[in-house]
């Protein structure tokens, strides 16, 4: 909500957590400067200290600024953006969230009027969730699961609200602001709300499942056709609704069935004794890319001069656009989820600075588009559409939906669906050279399961024994591109390996694999015991890499490069760089290891790693028998460039545990206990 410019004598300053400025179009803590500034609060020495600090942008000794608690952002225009409150942030699972993100991005509805999200814990402390409480438009005609299918095009996943609650006004104090403490019980209204005669169980199995399911989300009632997941049910619940079920049924419910059958009454006709549905055809449907009208590249070797780039807000994402900046002269065109140009830039350029980047033409050159993967066209008009599709020459397809928990059905509008969006931009008005990321994860499955060497060829015909519906549907895009490619568009794919921080900073994400493997390891002080060598390389080299290759122009289509360290480490040596800053690991079997996981599952405990349970197995065999990936073609390429991909050193370890410790993922460590452990 824009709320315009600074008054006569008066100076907003935009700053971050270190109390630097940044960006336009950046959100940061909004500062208020000048000889508008009051002395303090009358009486209270100790909130005058917090709020009323030095101004070090002020050239008049002793000049003070107040710090308003407020997030905003400064428009190119000068005006100012009000985005929420800095004390709204909460940490949720391991990760810190800001709940005035989530308000603005329900409040952006076109059905909502206004809204408010807290963290509730419920009846059981145990069962804390977030819940949004709205208030309809009078011309409003929305329900719970639209409003979260609109929120999961613009947040992530663990952003998403687990309740809906529709109120006919949200509670204020006398100052106008909101007054939490008289928001509804969300038990309450939940207990309050009825059940649909024709949505009610209709066998004993089914009573059982639904009742399960309303226990484990913390919701009164839960209807046949209803799905866990759009209930609010996340990995950590669906874990421990597997639990329940094994236990009030007296058998094995593998977490994989809820996943195959997430409502309760295709999860009770699966239990029930009906067949498991095969995906087989459905995937390999999938790999048909869209009619392509292919013609000859214009200038196959002109340098890049307008690349449209997906998942630029990502991880992987946010390192290639600003490498991209640094190597090259293209203007960026960047796929973003927000409901304007001006939020777009704004969200663009916060992922730069979230992530540790800077370039100097970063404002001038990064592009937003707004638009979503899974919508026809990216839900761009005709003539955003064909603006695109005749102004860039380049595509980074780095956009995609990950989750090892959330079915095929799931994952398939934003990964494969999208990836034909994709496509079909590549071949439209101007064929365009295609540089596709994909995972070493695609081969994962029985063909190459075994195979001492894994080489830069394409996949298998099959997609037998992928570990999950994540490798499935990048195996589904990457066979797609493939066959694209082998109809002669210029496609390249980039198979990642582990993606880790980055060398020097240690900047990381927060709620990867890699860091809840470590913070759960650490949480239950032991870890599974092997000494397979492991592929961990660094985003900056995966980013340099992708770009050095990119900028050939002559490339091969249809050319596969992995991008993994050419120093895999052992992981009893990563074990060892741990104990040494500290952390008293404990190697183990994997029974043992496993047991402690659903040991903490079933106590309640939230241990990271209790999502990747059904995984388990796969990642005993696949550590087991980790292939060495060949990156012969790799090596060619970026033969010359001066490009070297840093080995997992102590050095390294002790960077990425520093941004650990610094983001709360890993626990500080008593000083006594790691001068013991150096």
């Amino acid at each position: 909500m824009p709320i315009g410019k600074p008054i006569a004598d008066t100076r907003i300053h935009v700053l971050d957590h270190h109390g630097e400025p940044v960006p336009v179009g950046v959100a940061g803590e909004l500062y208020i400067a000048g000889r508008n500034v009051g002395r303090g609060y009358l009486g209270r020495a100790g909130l005058t200290a917090d709020r009323y600090v030095p101004d070090p942008f002020s050239g008049t000794p002793g000049a003070r600024m107040y710090r308003t608690g407020d997030r905003g952002c400064l428009l190119p225009s000068g005006d100012i953006e009000y985005l929420g409150r800095v004390d709204h942030q909460i940490k949720l699972r391991g990760v810190r969230i800001e709940l005035g993100e989530i308000e603005d991005a329900l409040d952006r509805h076109p059905a909502v009027q206004n809204s408010v999200v807290v963290l509730a814990a419920g009846r059981d402390d145990r069962r804390r969730r977030l819940v949004a409480y709205w208030v309809a438009r009078p011309s409003g005609n929305v329900d719970a699961t639209e409003l979260r299918a609109a929120l999961r095009e613009r947040l992530p996943e663990y952003m998403i609200p687990s309740e809906f609650l529709e109120l006919p006004a949200i509670p204020l104090l006398a100052s106008g602001k909101v007054n939490r403490a008289a928001l509804p019980s969300p038990d309450a209204m939940a207990a309050r709300a009825r059940l649909p005669t024709d949505d009610a169980p209709r066998s004993e199995l089914q009573a059982v499942v639904a009742a399960t399911f309303a226990r484990v989300l913390g919701t009164a009632r839960v209807g046949v056709d209803d799905d866990f997941f759009e209930l609010g049910g996340h990995s950590l619940l669906v874990t421990r609704l597997a639990l329940e079920l094994t236990r009030v049924l007296a058998r094995d419910v593998p977490l994989g069935a809820i996943l195959q059958a997430p409502t309760v009454a295709r999860l009770a006709a699966l239990l029930g004794g009906d067949p498991v549905e095969d995906l087989s055809a459905t995937i390999l449907a999938d790999v048909t890319p869209p009619p392509l009208d292919i013609m000859p590249l214009e200038d196959p070797l002109a340098p890049m001069r307008a690349a449209f780039i997906t998942g630029a807000t990502g991880f992987v994402g946010a390192f290639l656009v600003n490498e991209l900046l640094r190597r090259t002269d293209a203007v960026l065109h960047c796929l973003v989820r927000a409901s304007s140009v001006s939020e777009g830039k704004r969200r663009l350029l916060e992922a730069q600075v979230r992530h540790g980047l800077s370039h100097p033409s970063a404002a001038s050159r990064i592009v937003a588009v707004p638009g979503h993967l899974d919508r026809t066209r990216f839900g761009l008009d005709d003539a955003g559409y064909e603006s695109l599709a005749t102004a860039v020459d380049t595509i980074f397809h780095s956009g995609a939906a990950v989750n090892f928990i959330r079915p095929y059905a799931g994952l398939r509008p934003v990964n494969v669906l999208g990836t034909r969006e994709i496509l079909a931009l590549a071949a439209h008005r101007r064929t365009k050279h295609l540089h596709h990321l994909s995972t070493i994860a695609v081969l994962a499955g029985a063909p190459l399961r075994g195979k001492p060497v894994v080489f830069e060829e394409p996949l298998d015909p099959r997609p037998d024994g992928l570990p999950n519906s994540y490798a499935q549907s990048k195996w589904v895009v990457e066979r797609m591109v493939q066959e694209a490619a082998r109809r002669g568009l210029p496609a390249t794919i980039y198979r990642l390996g582990q993606v880790v921080g980055h060398s020097v900073s240690g900047v990381a994400q927060t709620a990867d694999f890699v860091a809840h493997f470590l913070q759960g390891c650490v949480q239950i002080g032991s870890t599974l015991g092997s000494d397979a060598e492991i592929d961990l390389v660094p985003v900056d080299h995966v980013a340099q890499a992708i770009v050095t290759i990119a900028s050939r122009r002559d490339g091969e289509a249809g050319a596969v490069y992995h991008i993994v360290n050419p120093h895999p480490v052992r992981w009893s040596t990563v074990v060892e760089l741990l104990r040494q800053r500290g952390y008293p690991l404990l190697e183990t079997s994997f029974a043992g290891f496993h047991g402690a996981i659903v040991a903490d599952a079933r106590a309640g405990r939230d241990n990271p790693l209790t999502p990747y349970l059904a995984m388990m197995q796969d990642v005993r065999d696949a550590m087991a028998k980790i292939p060495r990936f060949d990156r012969a073609r790799t090596r060619a390429a970026l033969e010359g460039s001066g490009l070297v991909c840093r080995p997992i050193d102590a050095d390294l370890v002790r960077t990425l545990v520093a941004f650990y410790l610094e983001k709360a993922v890993l626990p500080a460590v008593a000083a006594s206990q790691r001068q013991l452990a150096t």
